[in-house]
């Protein structure tokens, strides 16, 4: 290809890029009207869906930067007297380059996608608790990260950790075990799970007593949508999948008061109460 034609290439390329622009600003500036002037509460995965955002930008950008980068290197190189497999070796490393980075993305991509749909899951069940007078909320932000759900009700104040895992093909590709303190799944074993929620559920109850003054436990449990959970042995804390939530707090007796209740709403609204819309 001539450097006249990578010129006219490039030329024809204008219009399409001038049009593209306009439309990203226009919608850019539609996106900033708010419909309401008041915040709302965090729907389920709210964090991560911010997250995955970031990676789809990342990943258009890429897009772009494939279309791009080759051109110039074709024209930074046209002027020089080089043979066609000197020219064509840095597109080639450019273009493994850009496949390996797009493979990652494309794999963190898919991992916060998981993560969503296991939020949402368990955030259908626990809607079943309103029934019973309990008050659900999502995607708490703590000093480093965020608690998935919060259930506040007669029965207690809860911190739920979900753990979306993909299920193995097999017999029993749905199962998981609790025992010696591991989560054991068909494709390996976790130690990690229940550190961690316990660890959040800890931070919710110092939280609490400090901007509230409600000194209440906070009760840890680990929600695992789509799968069979069996205990070899009595764990440390609740391991349930998210179908199991309901009607296991339902039958809790009376810990604290509906007035107790409002309290620690009110405390918690403060901090999840925060997207624009």
């Amino acid at each position: 290809m001539s450097r006249r034609d990578l010129v006219l290439y490039i030329a024809s390329l204008v219009p399409f890029f001038a049009v593209f622009l306009f439309g990203i600003t226009v919608q850019a500036r539609n996106k900033r009207r708010k419909l309401l002037s008041e915040k709302v509460l965090r729907p389920p995965g709210h964090s991560l869906k911010q997250r995955l955002e970031t990676w789809t930008e990342q990943f258009d950008t890429l897009g772009w930067t494939a279309m791009g980068i080759p051109l110039v290197t074709i024209i930074s190189l046209e002027p020089l007297n080089l043979s066609w497999q000197a020219k064509a070796l840095p597109l080639l490393a450019f273009s493994i380059t850009l496949a390996c980075i797009g493979l990652y993305v494309h794999a963190e991509r898919r991992k916060l996608r998981l993560a969503i749909d296991g939020e949402v899951i368990v955030a259908e069940f626990l809607n079943e608790l309103r029934a019973h007078g309990y008050r659900i909320y999502h995607d708490y932000p703590t000093d480093s990260g965020n608690i998935d759900h919060i259930i506040i009700g007669r029965g207690g104040v809860f911190a739920v950790e979900t753990k979306a895992r993909r299920k193995s093909k097999g017999g029993e590709g749905h199962k998981v075990t609790f025992e010696q303190g591991r989560m054991n799944f068909p494709t390996g074993s976790d130690t990690s799970m229940i550190p961690q929620a316990i660890r959040q559920a800890e931070w919710l109850a110092q939280h609490l007593a400090k901007g509230s003054t409600e000194r209440v436990s906070v009760e840890a449990i680990l929600a695992l949508p789509g799968w069979w959970v069996e205990l070899k042995e009595k764990p440390p804390i609740l391991i349930l999948n998210p179908k199991q939530i309901s009607s296991t707090l339902a039958k809790r007796p009376a810990l604290i008061t509906d007035e107790q209740t409002k309290r620690i709403a009110f405390h918690i609204e403060e901090r999840v109460r925060d997207v624009e819309v």
